[in-house]
């Protein structure tokens, strides 16, 4: 199924591209997808002291498909520390994030988030709901369709400095949403 994209006035925020961050190509064919919400998830390892901007990109899409054997990067999104947003697969197809991943944009925070370690900067959480409100728009996502990999999976992902935002983040994009009219 093709996604159904919505009219809207909502600005996508900026994503730096496959190309940009020299991606490797998929190895097989992706299966789209009819996106219907989103899983939050962190990076664990690397941490934000181990983020090296594009070749950390490059360093996770390797784990991903030489260890774990998967077609490509399993996420769609990754946030950097310091907010820049990275693109994973399109957001069109299926990811290798957390099953079930048919309907479902991963989006990954490069960090640990789990008690004691790094903390939730305000540059990657303005860029979270940055893209959560523009993909919430564009595809018309209900704001109740917001999880973390831990609703899936036993597991701390997204960590709990993410996770315990989570309801913050809904509002913040429900008040974006009804400030541009949508």
């Amino acid at each position: 199924n093709a996604p159904q994209r919505r009219a809207h006035t909502i600005q996508k925020p900026a994503v730096m591209s496959r190309e940009a961050w020299r991606a490797r190509a998929p190895k097989n064919d992706y299966a789209p997808h009819t996106i219907g919400g989103m899983g939050g998830h962190h990076t664990w390892r690397p941490t934000q002291a181990q983020y090296k901007k594009d070749a950390t990109m490059r360093g996770i899409q390797n784990y991903h498909m030489d260890n774990n054997k998967w077609t490509d990067i399993g996420y769609h999104f990754i946030i950097g520390p310091e907010g820049v947003i990275y693109q994973g697969r399109p957001e069109t197809v299926v990811g290798a994030h957390s099953s079930p991943n048919t309907g479902k944009v991963g989006i990954s925070v490069v960090g640990d988030y789990d008690p004691g370690q790094d903390r939730f900067s305000e540059a990657s959480q303005e860029s979270l709901i940055q893209l959560m409100t523009w993909l919430t728009a564009e595809y018309g996502i209900s704001t109740q369709e917001y999880y973390g990999h831990r609703d899936f999976a036993p597991k701390s992902c997204p960590g709990e400095d993410i996770y315990s935002k989570l309801g913050a983040i809904r509002e913040s994009i429900i008040q974006r949403l009804k400030a541009s009219g949508y």
